[in-house]
């Protein structure tokens, strides 16, 4: 009978271990869509939205930390009168996951962007763009010379759902920390006046990656 019981309680631990084993999934594979403004330039009005995908896969090496690569995937052409404002570009982070409730985390993510200005391609080295009639800021032609990509490093959160064992929902919003330029990675002739500069800061532009984002992820 002793015996018995030994066998049973060492059944009942290997069941325990390998379900726990099944429950630790390392690897997540996801897809997000990001919508919001291209850019924002207190010398022009807003110069429109737009939407970019982003693909991504993480791998776990704890419970809660992970690493992971994606990409943004502008859903434009290179021709677009916007071409100038998306980027397209890899993404590697570092994540820190927290739980609030059951099902649901907030997570903070270290992340470093690099990548090309425009849809896919180089834009053209000089742009000209002129500015709407009534807009509030300054009328006319803007010269705009830009750089042939653009990076950020910084923190970014999101919150996630866990809706069934293997899938979530995820939602991100918002940007903190630095980025090649302070507005499109553009110098801006105005009228004389040149208008270049990196930033440190919050962004939450489309251009740069930062605006809404809403994720499906996978995990095994």
């Amino acid at each position: 009978m002793k015996r018995f019981l030994l066998m049973s309680l060492a059944l009942l631990a290997c069941s325990s271990l390998t379900l726990s084993a099944q429950e630790q999934k390392h690897w997540t594979v996801g897809l997000s869509a990001l919508h919001g403004s291209l850019a924002d330039d207190e010398h022009a009005q807003s110069i429109g939205q737009g939407v970019t995908f982003a693909p991504s896969i993480r791998y776990y090496f704890k419970p809660s930390w992970s690493v992971g690569v994606s990409a943004l995937l502008p859903a434009a052409k290179s021709g677009d009168p916007q071409a100038l404002y998306y980027t397209t570009a890899g993404e590697l982070s570092l994540k820190k996951d927290f739980e609030l409730l059951p099902k649901f985390k907030l997570s903070l993510s270290a992340v470093g962007m690099c990548g090309l200005i425009g849809p896919y391609k180089h834009t053209k080295k000089m742009v000209e763009y002129t500015q709407p009639a009534g807009s509030a800021a300054v009328h006319g032609n803007l010269k705009l010379e830009h750089q042939n990509y653009r990076y950020l490093f910084g923190l970014r959160p999101s919150i996630s759902y866990q809706f069934t064992p293997n899938w979530e929902l995820e939602l991100g919003y918002g940007f903190l920390g630095y980025r090649s330029n302070a507005d499109i990675d553009d110098t801006v002739y105005i009228k004389g006046e040149r208008l270049k500069g990196a930033a440190w800061g919050f962004d939450n532009t489309l251009g740069w990656g930062n605006a809404l984002r809403i994720g499906l992820l996978y995990s095994f």
